[in-house]
């Protein structure tokens, strides 16, 4: 059997828990491996999945997640669910996904409803960053799905994201470029650190 008519079968198979039948089949450029196979046979089970997850500029953390459906989004593969850790609906890139399990949980969230693929869900944070167009290719994967706005050589980007901490972590690592605009306690926070950087410095000698 090819590829393609794989891909296309096991994009069937995901998306049978949906309370709507799949847009038109896209076949992703990625073959079909064992991420995406465990998550076909926790749809299937009615079994909670789970994996090591890795963000961004973020330590990898252990979720146990309801699945719901899979989509396919200019060739990505993300799954949708509910997360325990995070008690909430949550979208999850599978190329970031590891260590993969089908529990013995059964699923309970099976059928609740879903946002758009993209849509800021309760509980996370949008973030608003200001930095130098020429910066933009140094951030990577943390400018996936953002709106960017540039005008006069500067950029605004406005992100999703689930933990404040990824932004300051990201200002620690692109000191002096990247200016956080919102929240507001994130703000604070990347300035206090900054002040505290400078604090030990100025004694250091």
């Amino acid at each position: 059997m090819s590829d393609s008519a794989l891909l296309e079968g096991l994009l069937a198979k995901l998306a049978r828990g949906a309370a709507a039948a799949p847009a038109d089949v896209i076949v992703a450029p990625a073959p079909v491996d064992q991420v995406r196979e465990r998550v076909d046979e926790a749809l299937r089970r009615g079994r909670a999945v789970s994996f090591a997850y890795k963000t961004p500029d973020a330590a990898a953390t252990t979720r146990t997640v309801d699945p719901v459906k899979v989509h396919i989004a200019d060739g990505q593969w993300y799954l949708q669910g509910w997360c325990h850790l995070r008690q909430a609906t949550r979208t999850f890139h599978l190329d970031r996904v590891s260590d993969v399990e089908v529990t013995g949980i059964p699923v309970t969230h099976g059928a609740d409803p879903l946002p758009a693929l993209f849509d800021t869900l309760q509980g996370d944070i949008v973030a608003r960053l200001r930095f130098p167009e020429a910066v933009a290719p140094l951030l990577g994967e943390f400018l996936s799905h953002a709106e960017i706005e540039i005008s006069g050589g500067m950029a605004t980007a406005t992100v999703r994201l689930a933990d404040e901490g990824v932004l300051r972590r990201l200002a620690a690592r692109r000191a002096g470029d990247v200016e956080i605009l919102a929240p507001e306690a994130a703000r604070r926070a990347a300035a206090s650190w900054a002040h505290a950087g400078l604090a030990q410095y100025e004694h250091s000698d």
